[in-house]
């Protein structure tokens, strides 16, 4: 990944040379993108658990692919969450 930008030895960011705002208007819109879809993928693989937890499906194997699959989720977010993002 190319960065956009740069910490200083005072710790503050600044733009990377020859990066101009729209490239990291346009970055930071593509991360905010991909957050949400992640959140919302949890939120509808969650639901889809709930719902085979209310039919009796506990122990099927779709539901214990859903149950990997939020784990990873969560395990994805935690990262961000530690950067405070």
């Amino acid at each position: 990944m190319q960065r956009l930008t740069q910490r200083t030895e005072e710790k503050t960011v600044q733009k990377a040379p020859g990066v101009q705002d729209e490239q990291i208007l346009e970055r930071l819109a593509r991360y905010e993108d991909m957050h949400e879809q992640i959140r919302q993928q949890l939120a509808r693989t969650t639901a889809h658990i709930e719902e085979l937890k209310r039919n009796g499906k506990e122990k099927t194997a779709t539901h214990r692919q859903l149950l990997g699959e939020k784990l990873q989720v969560l395990h994805f977010l935690s990262y961000f969450d530690a950067h405070g993002l």
